[in-house]
């Protein structure tokens, strides 16, 4: 037997073979209930995020608890602001999924940030489970999960604002605030002044390239803002409360 064939009847062997565990495949019956007891593990963890906290009721009754993804929580909604989600809804006659994002940006801009409560509000309002909101709510960080200050800073740290001092000056915007960014993270980027007042993160491209550093407050645009100008720019803010 030449070389070839002997190659070639090994392989054939399954004697010879190194066994393999058998993984059924992902159209299969037994991958999909394994692929799905994954992800709702997976969804039961991160929805643990938001209900191991209690929620706070608008309705003066103090806190109420909501332990599990099925639980709802006491939430008030002005009617402008109801009737705008309902007419962002109606943009998605297919699928009501498609609406998160748009009734989450009307929600944060209302309130600020997107509370607790807001989960499972936005879920029952749309028919969906908690998680397929709270996956949304943790995925973006330009969704707060926590209260800003009254005066919110955005500033920018792209290449062009890094390479003109944006690190530097975010330095000096903390140090003029009182802001310990230390807690930081990236599901949680917002720094908060003890008194309130302010509150600081980082933002990606604000699209003034040429005239860095450049940061928002609230929704006022500030360009060619260097360290230097860091103090100036806080006071003129704190003159106005």
């Amino acid at each position: 037997m030449d070389r070839v064939g002997k190659v070639q009847t090994e392989s054939r062997c399954p004697e010879k073979r190194p066994r393999k565990e058998s993984v059924p495949a992902l159209g299969s019956g037994a991958g999909r209930r394994k692929g799905n007891a994954r992800a709702a593990a997976a969804g039961q963890a991160l929805v643990k995020n938001f209900t191991n906290s209690p929620c706070r009721s608008r309705g003066g009754e103090g806190y109420v608890e909501f332990p599990d993804a099925g639980s709802t929580c006491a939430m008030t909604i002005p009617p402008e602001l109801l009737a705008r989600i309902d007419e962002a809804i109606t943009h998605y006659p297919v699928s009501k999924r498609s609406a998160v994002l748009p009734v989450l940006h009307l929600l944060q801009h209302h309130f600020g940030f997107i509370q607790e409560e807001a989960i499972p509000w936005v879920a029952q309002k749309l028919g969906l489970e908690n998680i397929q909101v709270a996956e949304v709510v943790t995925f973006y960080p330009g969704f707060r999960q926590s209260a800003p200050g009254k005066y919110h800073i955005r500033v920018c740290r792209t290449l062009s604002c890094a390479m003109a001092g944006s690190a530097e000056l975010m330095e000096k915007l903390c140090e003029h605030a009182g802001i310990d960014r230390s807690h930081t993270d990236h599901h949680h980027p917002i720094a908060v002044s003890k008194d309130g007042k302010f509150s600081i993160e980082f933002a990606e491209c604000l699209a003034s390239c040429g005239s860095g550093p450049v940061c928002m407050v609230n929704d006022d645009f500030h360009e060619a803002i260097t360290p230097e100008k860091a103090a100036a720019l806080l006071d003129r803010y704190r003159a106005k409360a």
